[in-house]
């Protein structure tokens, strides 16, 4: 896989060494190369200083007419807000619509100014009537465009200007536009100041805000991922837009939550969301809405939201598998790490994540079992560690790619984690998944398409439910928590026969099965001990101190 850096390599002349460069609009900029172009340590450094001087380089460069924008993006939100807090399905629409479209603009690099049909004032001027149509030749248009009317001019005389100026409009006018013009200046100006008084922690943007910077605090002490806390971030925006980030929290009403609900379904309807994704958008809403009342600064708990019927439906999505030619394809068409990851997934259910986890001490080097909880589960005490069985190619494989400069055992060229999934400053998901993308580009190579990595692991597991012999053993397989009684506090993890299992499952794939299966029954056997010893010593505990008790009486 080739390297992929965003600066450029420049050599040295004339006594001057190398440098790595960045051209950005329109200028360039040169950052110290170190030792060389193969200097990583140097251009990891580079490669951070340029992204600090690049966020310099964007704050500092304002786009034309931005105040502008601001000024106008303002009122229309403002009008959205009360729309949205008084049922006005129309206005709302009406407003959102106009909101995007005007940030869809900003967000290009050259805005075009602001015109006078962007404002929100615009829609309650009185229409110019085209009477074109009701003109019947073509010679009466002609006239029309020479009429001359600079008699009545004269007869109003010198001083009098035929166009009224707009207090005198204003002063005469009682017209519906007028009057509707009026009553929406006055909504926005109430609703500009019920914002400005309800800034900070009062406001609903502020407490998104709070709510956030808990959960990426929960991501940096690892009890939450980052891509979930960006979906979090992403369904609160939505919901922030729909209530009025200025609002207080009060304005978090069961009609609001309500409506909101019913938006949802009609996007829905029209095809803008699956019902997953709504359903997501709905359930993330409920959820900081109960945070707000736990933390007491909602007074009362919206009552709708504990009604059972205050839910959207959405359809478990069908499993999505590959067929045994199709594994041998991509088997065929896969060579080192990369078909070693395809091989893991169907010899052990990892993911993405679990791949990039392993560590060295997970592993037996020497009878070539992986003994781990996933990384998904692995702070939950009751999900079992599952002893794996390796198959010949998989271990041999395993063992040829194994980095030992890192803390994992399979890292990409640059020695990189096979997967970073992290936050950035502006709380924005930044991804890089060696796995997928070579996965993905071995399904093009073979045409095969709709199915994820992890369509790997539910083949596996969707083979093994199929087998009269080890149907049951999914869900150990796959690395699940226990959930009857029976699995929880009877039953322990059937280490011989998930053995036996994986062992099956290799020549479904046309592949070796395990020559040292016993090897599993060593894995289980150190388990027990482990276990087995724990409990003598915690069971030991009271008799040695109850004889040494009475040896002092």
């Amino acid at each position: 896989m080739a390297r992929k850096v965003e600066l450029t390599w420049q050599a040295g002349g004339d006594g001057r060494s190398g440098r790595w460069r960045k051209k950005f609009r329109g200028r360039t900029y040169y950052f110290d190369g170190g030792r060389g172009k193969s200097d990583r340590q140097a251009y990891a450094i580079a490669l951070k200083d340029w992204n600090e001087l690049r966020q310099k380089i964007q704050d500092l460069d304002e786009k034309p007419h931005e105040s502008d924008y601001f000024e106008v993006l303002r009122e229309w939100r403002a009008a959205r807000d009360w729309a949205s807090q008084n049922a006005d399905k129309t206005a709302f629409e009406s407003s959102r619509g106009k909101i995007r479209e005007l940030e869809a603009r900003l967000a290009g690099k050259q805005p075009p100014p602001i015109t006078q049909n962007d404002r929100f004032e615009s829609q309650f001027q009185i229409p110019i009537l085209d009477l074109t149509p009701f003109l019947a030749t073509k010679e009466d248009i002609a006239n029309l465009s020479t009429l001359d009317l600079s008699h009545l001019h004269k007869s109003l005389g010198p001083n009098r200007e035929i166009t009224p100026t707009q207090s005198e409009k204003d002063l005469f006018d009682g017209s519906p536009f007028r009057i509707a013009k009026e009553i929406w200046r006055d909504r926005i100006t109430t609703q500009l100041r019920l914002q400005d008084e309800a800034a900070g922690d009062k406001s609903v943007d502020g407490n998104i805000e709070r709510f956030l910077s808990q959960k990426r605090a929960q991501v940096t002490g690892g009890e939450l991922s980052a891509g979930r806390c960006a979906n979090l971030a992403l369904h609160l925006t939505a919901f922030r837009d729909f209530v009025g980030g200025g609002n207080p929290v009060s304005a978090i009403t069961s009609r609001v939550m309500t409506d909101f609900r019913s938006d949802l379904l009609d996007r829905k309807t029209r095809g803008e969301f699956s019902s997953a994704y709504a359903k997501n958008r709905l359930d993330t809403s409920t959820q900081f809405t109960r945070w707000l009342w736990r933390e007491e600064t909602l007074a009362d708990l919206p009552r709708v939201i504990e009604s059972r019927s205050f839910s959207i439906n959405a359809a478990t999505a069908p499993i999505k598998t590959f067929t045994a030619d199709e594994i041998k394809a991509l088997l065929a068409a896969s060579e080192g790490q990369n078909k070693l990851c395809l091989l893991l997934a169907l010899n052990t259910g990892m993911t993405q994540r679990d791949i990039a986890d392993l560590r060295p001490e997970e592993v037996d080097w020497e009878s070539g079992v992986i003994r781990r909880k996933r990384s998904k589960t692995r702070q939950h005490k009751n999900v079992p560690e599952v002893a794996y069985q390796l198959w010949p190619e998989t271990f041999s494989l395993l063992k040829k790619c194994r980095r030992l400069d890192c803390p994992q055992v399979l890292a990409n060229e640059n020695g990189a984690p096979l997967l970073v999934s992290t936050l950035k400053a502006d709380g924005k998901l930044h991804k890089v998944d060696n796995v997928h993308c070579n996965f993905s580009r071995c399904c093009r190579r073979v045409k095969i398409t709709g199915r994820p990595f992890k369509s790997l692991r539910k083949t596996a597991a969707t083979l093994l439910r199929g087998n009269a012999t080890f149907s049951g053993l999914e869900s150990v397989f796959l690395g699940h928590a226990p959930r009857s009684i029976a699995d929880r506090h009877y039953a322990g993890v059937p280490h011989e026969l998930l053995g036996q299992a994986i062992n099956w499952l290799a020549t479904q794939f046309g592949l070796d099965a395990a020559t040292n299966p016993a090897s599993t029954d060593k894995a289980k056997q150190k388990t027990n001990r482990s276990s087995s010893s724990k409990r003598r010593s915690a069971a030991s505990t009271p008799r040695s101190t109850a004889k040494r008790a009475s040896l002092t009486n």
